[in-house]
Parts: C-alpha cells; structure tokens; sequence
C-alpha cells in the first residue's frame, strides 16, 4: 500500500527546485555541510534519506553507507542515484541494527515525525560507536513549521531547548547547532560512558 511519501518520492526533487523553496534548502545544506565531520568515516548510517538529495554533503567515498527510509519509493529514487545498501524502516520503532555499528549517524528531516524524540536518540546511541556523530535536524515552532501541513505533512515541532535537554539526556553532546527558515541543524557526539547503565536496561528489554 503506497504511502504519501510513496506519492511524493516522483515530485519531491521537482518541488525542492522552486525558487522559494529552493533558496530554504540551499541554506539548510550549507548549514548541515559545515556540520560534517572531516575524518575518516568507516560506517555511515543514513536515516531519513528520502530521495537522497542531501547525501552529497558527506565524505565520499564512505566504507559503507547505508540509506533507510520508511517509503519504499524513497529510497527506490535514492538507488537511482547511487547504488547503495538500504532498508526500509520505522525510524520511530527500535533500529534493526546491531550495538555499537556505525561512527556517523545522519538524520536529516526526520525528527519531526517521530513521537518519541528521546526514544529514538537511546537507539541511534545504542548503534553507535564511541566516539561517532550524529548530525540531525528538528523543527522548532514557528510559522514555517505550520505552512508545511499545507503539503499534507503532520510535523511535531519541538523548542530548541526541548532538543537540546533531550539530547543530553540521551547521551549525546552537543558541538554545533545553527538554524535556518524552517529547521535547527545540530551536530552531536556521542558522549563517553553517559547512562551505560540504563542503555543495559533498554538493551535488555529486546533480549531473547
């Protein structure tokens, strides 16, 4: 059953091309790109791909990049481009990955339709290695959040600082954050032995 980013993979890219929108999207990629990590990346996670627009801005080439999306037509589109590894999955339910997997996790335009934020930021640090990254986005509420339910989109717009204390409290340590029109860019590190203890538990509860 096609959903409605099912509908949207074949215009999505067109509609970025507008000038109002494009002008918002070229400021959100410079933003994300000044973000990016120069070191070596070994395993780059990539949730949210979407059509894979925004992956140039990542070191190439990665070891291995994996792209996921909850639409199957998204990432068709995404493969068009360039053939990668990729699943399709929940980013709201618990990641199918193995502990300790990949040093770059990617999550651009995802946040705002996840319910449960801190949920998902234990289980991007749960595939994590020590010492990774994560480079995601949020919403805040403003205006520019609202016009986006005009497209059929329900986004969940959180403050700033509700991300911020919600990535700390995760376990994630904020390096950079920076904003445009529509989105607050952040840049994370993965912080050093933050809640190992409660990580067991939520490990333990998915143990067979």
């Amino acid at each position: 059953m096609k959903t409605l980013w099912d509908v949207k993979a074949g215009v999505y890219d067109r509609l970025r091309r507008l000038p109002f929108s494009r002008t918002i999207y070229e400021r959100e990629i410079r933003n994300l790109a000044s973000m990016v990590p120069q070191r070596q990346v070994s395993r780059h996670l990539d949730i949210g791909t979407g059509t894979g627009s925004s992956l140039f801005i990542f070191p190439q080439p990665e070891k291995l990049l994996v792209i996921s999306d909850i639409s199957r037509g998204m990432l068709h589109t995404a493969q068009r481009m360039r053939i990668l590894p990729a699943v399709q999955l929940d980013a709201g339910a618990r990641l199918p990955f193995a502990d300790d997997v990949f040093d770059l996790i990617s999550a651009i335009g995802v946040t705002e339709y996840i319910l449960d934020l801190a949920y998902f930021l234990r289980e991007t640090r749960r595939i994590s290695t020590p010492e990774a990254d994560l480079i995601m986005t949020s919403s805040p509420p403003r205006f520019a959040t609202r016009l986006r339910r005009l497209n059929g989109a329900r986004p969940t717009a959180r403050s700033d600082a509700q991300v911020k204390k919600t990535l700390q409290e995760a376990g994630w340590q904020i390096i950079a954050a920076d904003t445009s029109f529509m989105q607050t860019q952040w840049l994370c590190r993965k912080a050093p032995g933050h809640h190992e203890n409660s990580m067991a538990h939520y490990k333990n509860r998915y143990a067979l």
